[in-house]
């Protein structure tokens, strides 16, 4: 803080996934014109509470909950029935990630969650569980300025499922804005940047789009895109 006091930057942008909690505690100490609700910095990490302030805003999100009990996921997946999807509450890079079609999956892999720990080696002591959802998956990348979004560019992604139950991307394809318009993704998109308190700088937002025409928010991060990009 003292070093960046000497410069006096005027934003701090994160990067990658690993500097979006100390981009907005950094920009609050410094007390930065340009810089995110502070209110919300939890929104912006933690995958259960992103996707409950979104679905309090009125947008559509899929069913999920948050627990370290088995038995409590186990129930979930009988009134969601299966496959369901497991995931680090505030994970990354889809580490932890797995579709369990049954309950057998479920019980490995909510096992595995819970005795390891996330990508920035904070131990995982609950687990997101969330009904699953398929149909085509949209990365969105945007800048925000005074609470205005813009976007920048829209890729579909193509993944293959491993025997594990992760997912391995095999395409990245660039959309036409007039295709993914039409589609309700560049409005509902808006929405979840507004919903997450992101008014400056970059976002990366992935969403579904269901066969019945649902845009769903998979998660959304207050960061540049991916290293891949």
């Amino acid at each position: 803080v003292a070093q960046l006091k000497e410069i006096r930057p005027s934003a701090i942008i994160a990067g990658s996934e690993a500097g979006v909690e100390v981009a907005d505690r950094l920009s609050q100490v410094l007390d930065l014109a340009l810089r995110n609700d502070d209110a919300l910095a939890k929104a912006r990490r933690n995958k259960f509470i992103m996707s409950e302030k979104v679905r309090a805003a009125g947008l559509d999100t899929i069913k999920q909950l948050r627990t370290s009990q088995l038995d409590e996921a186990r129930e979930f997946a009988k009134n969601t029935g299966f496959p369901i999807l497991v995931k680090e509450i505030d994970g990354a890079g889809g580490h932890g990630f797995a579709i369990c079609r049954d309950d057998e999956a479920l019980s490995t892999a909510f096992a595995n969650i819970l005795k390891s720990t996330n990508p920035f080696d904070k131990k995982n002591t609950e687990v997101l569980v969330q009904e699953f959802v398929h149909g085509e998956e949209y990365a969105i990348n945007s800048v925000s300025h005074a609470g205005r979004h813009h976007v920048t560019e829209v890729v579909k992604y193509k993944k293959k499922e491993e025997k594990s139950g992760g997912l391995v991307y095999e395409t990245s394809t660039l959309q036409p804005h007039s295709d993914v318009d039409g589609k309700g993704i560049i409005k509902y998109v808006g929405g979840v940047l507004t919903a997450l308190g992101i008014q400056y700088g970059p976002g990366h937002t992935e969403v579904m789009i269901t066969p019945e025409g649902r845009c769903v928010l998979i998660e959304c991060g207050a960061r540049l895109a991916g290293g891949s990009l």
